[in-house]
């Protein structure tokens, strides 16, 4: 019985390591192509969990095993990175630090509850002194823009109405456009940061629209067969089409961004995990400021789906990370992120 079930084991670990190459090729493949490798690049964590156990449990059989898991492990170490920080913020204040904020704020609006958050994220804001804040889903509300900017202190502002995007800056802000407006959309802002011309963008890119299913299937745990399998049929189709479509979106922003000589900063919410295509078409040629100084955990949803880190923050040539955090509050479904840069002359 003790090596039928070893050997159980052995198979499912196979499956697991498998699965898990598959997420390493996410980032390689297109949805276009293969849309299904993005679902296991979305469950990257998980996979990773799996590999773990299977470590440890073959460790405690002492067996060998272990050294195929391990190795998978080892392997994907630049995966691993890309979800949990192994680094410090730098200790060197310089006097061209920016400090960047991107927020998916919910419309400042928490829909479980049916209130608004308005008071809870403006007395956030007033805590954290960024330098820009760039806001995602952020509402046409009537004065709204003026209360941001004197809770904050930003007093320019770029917020367009074909999209729910805005982006408060601390300093004049010079150009200004929208680079898409279709599927959430992507605007961006240059600043002139002490003589400086920074782009700054921000992005929002179609969303999958399956937290409504994910939370019935996480709350109700009884479902009928058929209906969970509907369930799941519905959000495969749903992460297959807003994959494709954010595709494209990724390559729009990307051409825009590759014709900017200035210095760069790209913010938003991608809707993607690092293990994905769309994250490694947008992050040519620029740094992802948590692989660069996160720390621990890197989930950005605060939704019932875990282990998501789908808010980014990224920074071009000439521009160096100092520091990054994910702030932990309760008013919106996401997180807000924040870092802090210098500029190389």
């Amino acid at each position: 019985m003790r090596q039928r079930v070893k050997k159980i084991f052995r198979w499912l670990n196979v499956l697991v390591i498998l699965a898990t190459f598959l997420a390493y090729l996410a980032p390689y493949v297109s949805p276009e192509y293969g849309w299904f490798f993005s679902f296991f690049g979305m469950a990257f964590f998980w996979l990773l969990l799996l590999n773990i156990f299977f470590v440890l449990f073959w460790l405690s059989t002492k067996n060998m095993y272990l050294l195929f898991s391990l190795g998978c492990i080892i392997m994907g170490w630049g995966h691993v990175k890309s979800l949990i920080g192994f680094h410090a913020a730098s200790s060197e204040v310089h006097e061209n630090d920016l400090s960047v904020m991107s927020f998916n704020c919910r419309s400042f609006y928490n829909f479980t509850d049916d209130k608004s958050t308005e008071k809870e994220i403006l007395k956030f804001l007033s805590q954290q002194k960024s330098d820009v804040v760039c806001f995602q889903e952020f509402p046409r509300k009537k004065g709204l823009l003026e209360r941001v900017a004197k809770t904050t202190g930003l007093d320019y502002y770029y917020r367009p109405n074909k999209v729910s995007l805005a982006i408060f800056s601390k300093y004049p802000i010079t150009n200004k456009a929208i680079v898409d407006q279709g599927n959430n959309g992507s605007i961006y802002a240059s600043i002139d940061y002490k003589g400086k011309s920074i782009n700054i963008y921000n992005v929002h890119l179609k969303s999958n629209r399956i937290s409504d299913e994910a939370n019935r299937m996480i709350e109700e745990k009884e479902l009928g067969e058929k209906r969970t399998w509907l369930g799941i049929r519905s959000v495969l189709r749903k992460i297959k089409y807003a994959s494709k479509v954010r595709v494209d979106q990724a390559r729009k922003i990307s051409a825009h961004i590759h014709k900017k000589k200035n210095k760069v900063i790209l913010c938003g919410d991608f809707n993607e995990t690092p293990q994905s295509y769309v994250y490694r078409i947008l992050s040519d040629g620029l740094k992802d400021s948590f692989c660069e100084r996160g720390s621990g955990m890197g989930s950005t949803y605060a939704g019932k789906i875990p282990a998501l880190r789908i808010d980014y923050i990224f920074a071009g040539d000439q521009v160096v990370v100092d520091e990054h955090k994910i702030l932990k509050v309760s008013v919106s479904d996401h997180y807000p992120v924040l870092s802090r840069f210098h500029f190389l002359d």
